[in-house]
C-alpha cells in the first residue's frame, strides 16, 4: 500500500470553513452519514431514511455538492449520490489539525461566587 496516495490532501482554512458551514445543518450531517454508507443512493432513498421532503433533501443536496463532499453519478433515468470518501477524509484530517483554543489547566482557578 502507498502511504503517500494514501494521505489526506490538504485544504485551505477557507475549503475548511465552507465544508464545515455546509455541515452547520443537521440533516446535512444525517445525509453524509448515510451516503457514507458503501454504496450510492437515489434521491428517494435518501428522502425514506432522512424522513425530509424531497425539496428539502434536493436542497441539502446541492449545498453539499456544491463544497465537494457529495459527488453525483448520472445513470439515466437515475442520478446516485456517493460521499466523496476523499474530501470528508481531508476535512476529518484538517479538523485534528485544530489546535485546542486553551491549554489544559496545571492547577484549578477558584470561582467566584455569584
Amino acid at each position: 500500500m502507498n502511504r503517500a496516495a494514501d494521505a489526506p490532501e490538504p485544504i485551505t482554512d477557507e475549503q475548511l470553513a465552507r465544508l464545515a458551514k455546509s455541515l452547520g445543518n443537521p440533516n446535512r450531517v444525517r445525509i453524509v452519514r448515510y451516503l457514507s454508507q458503501c454504496r450510492p443512493h437515489i434521491e428517494n432513498d435518501i428522502v425514506e431514511e432522512i424522513g425530509l421532503a424531497q425539496s428539502t433533501i434536493s436542497e441539502h443536496i446541492r449545498a453539499l455538492r456544491d463544497v465537494g463532499l457529495v459527488t453525483v453519478v448520472d445513470d439515466p433515468p437515475r442520478i446516485w449520490y456517493c460521499v466523496n470518501r476523499r474530501v470528508l477524509v481531508s476535512l476529518a484530517a484538517a479538523i485534528a489539525l485544530v489546535p485546542t483554543p486553551f491549554p489544559e489547566p496545571t492547577e484549578t482557578v477558584p470561582v467566584a461566587p455569584v
